[in-house]
């Protein structure tokens, strides 16, 4: 085939298809080479800020919601309880920034919402896959067992349980900021003798946020195989 001998002939060993065209290559290579800073550090990081500023802005919320669950996730790493790979870290971020966009469209099922618009909306600088990732962790954020569902085919072995650990946090993080206050300022994750621990530094009464977030417990303790306990 013709591409097959292009791609041979200069030596490329992968074809990637986009949604850009010839016009676009011309206008980013014309317009903005050489622009002294780049005009964005980080294309994956602003794709989600800007579909986050396009339909949910409440970005106080958001991202608390993410440091919190980072936290987590950080703080499991460490324990040996997941592989620590730093893309999975940022697809937790990603999908934390994004879980209540379906905002938008409608409170009641929001996060299905959520889940549509992450999928047509499209997050420049991720792959198909790592947005279906994105989407499924948004969906799962309220209940629901989290699966890949009709999005299967675009996974990886090992995607399933990468999706019920961050949908784990995903949705802890969000019980304990329901009230969208704040009032849960860090979390600290101790585990020993096949036992988690959450400490919660609260500047405020986080009895609701405690409540919510142990209601939520089970998820937790399936993906990642430990008991786990909330305290202040």
């Amino acid at each position: 085939m013709v591409i097959d001998e292009v791609m041979e002939h200069a030596g490329f060993a992968a074809l990637e298809a986009t949604e850009a065209g010839l016009r676009e290559g011309v206008f980013f290579e014309s317009l903005l080479a050489g622009a002294v800073p780049p005009l964005l550090d980080d294309v994956r990081a602003a794709s989600v800020r800007n579909l986050a500023a396009q339909f949910h802005p409440e970005f106080a919320h958001t991202e608390h919601v993410a440091r919190l669950a980072l936290q987590m996730w950080d703080a499991l790493g460490a324990a040996g309880r997941h592989p620590a790979d730093p893309d999975e870290r940022e697809l937790l971020w990603a999908a934390a920034m994004l879980h209540d966009i379906g905002m938008a469209v409608d409170y009641d099922d929001h996060h299905k919402h959520s889940r549509y618009l992450i999928l047509n909306a499209g997050l420049a600088g991720f792959s198909a896959r790592e947005t279906a990732l994105i989407a499924q962790m948004a969906r799962f954020h309220r209940k629901g067992a989290p699966v890949l569902g009709e999005l299967a085919p675009l996974a990886r072995r090992g995607d399933d349980d990468l999706l019920a650990r961050s949908a784990a946090l995903l949705r802890l993080a969000e019980m304990l900021e329901r009230a969208h206050d704040q009032s849960v300022q860090a979390v600290r994750l101790e585990l020993a003798d096949g036992a988690a621990r959450l400490l919660l530094d609260s500047r405020d009464d986080a009895t609701l946020a405690r409540w919510s977030a142990e209601r939520e417990r089970g998820l937790f303790e399936r993906a990642f195989g430990v008991a786990l306990t909330l305290s202040d």
